[in-house]
């Protein structure tokens, strides 16, 4: 739930030489690897911005007394629970921490968020905004625009249907390629790649760092929201 705790784990599995992950799924599909080819292949141009969405309602049977996801004091509330996926798609793009950060959320703090929007912004030309939810309607897509083209991928956080894995290209002129992608389970493809690092026996030392990285953002704009300011990470 903190900076202090992912530092720790992360330190004492590196200390005892076993492997940390994170347990962010669509990272290990075939597809995400596919998304990031098309980016480090220049077709996109220098890229300049990744906006991305993920919300799905409650249902209503849900009991908010039965539920951590809605008691601050445990995790809840959107931002950790799903806002969570959509920072890290931004690190996972643009490889750094941004420089300043600035979040706004629904009901305001310290209750557990329903909603939440926020602005990452980079450097002078590179930024990312996001907004999640549990009041909105499904949604989970997102767009990594760059100078000459985009990405656009509508189910990134898991395939709306898992036979039918795909993402669009679009170039300049509005024309769009429809780019395929393996059908794999994404829970298989995760626990398949953690279980090739254990039987390896190789300890990355990066291992943890985009957890890390991630908390440390998310933790930034939480202070954002509740001082209703922006966050400076460099200082």
């Amino acid at each position: 739930m903190t900076v202090d705790e992912v530092e720790r784990m992360v330190t004492v599995c590196r200390n005892a030489k076993v492997c940390f992950d994170e347990g962010v799924m669509w990272y290990h599909h075939p597809r995400a690897a596919k998304m990031q080819r098309v980016v480090a292949s220049g077709r996109l141009g220098q890229i300049r911005r990744v906006t991305s969405a993920f919300s799905f309602p409650w249902q209503s049977t849900v009991k908010p007394e039965d539920e951590y996801r809605l008691r601050a004091e445990e995790g809840g509330g959107s931002l950790m629970d799903l806002g969570w996926y959509c920072i890290g798609a931004a690190l996972w793009v643009f490889g750094s921490l941004p420089e300043s950060v600035q979040g706004r959320q629904t009901p305001a703090a310290p209750e557990a968020d329903e909603s939440f929007s926020g602005w990452l912004h980079f450097s002078e030309h590179q930024e990312a905004f996001f907004d999640c939810s549990r009041t909105m309607t499904s949604r989970r897509w997102i767009e990594i625009a760059g100078t000459e083209g985009s990405l656009v991928c509508d189910d990134f956080t898991r395939p709306w249907k898992e036979d039918k894995c795909r993402f669009w290209v679009h170039d300049a002129q509005g024309n769009a390629e429809v780019v395929e992608s393996a059908t794999d389970n994404q829970e298989t493809c995760m626990i398949e790649n953690f279980s090739q690092r254990v039987l390896s026996g190789e300890i990355d030392p990066e291992q943890g760092k985009r957890a890390l990285q991630t908390q440390r953002v998310v933790e930034a704009l939480q202070l954002s929201a509740r001082d209703r300011q922006p966050v400076d990470l460099q200082s």
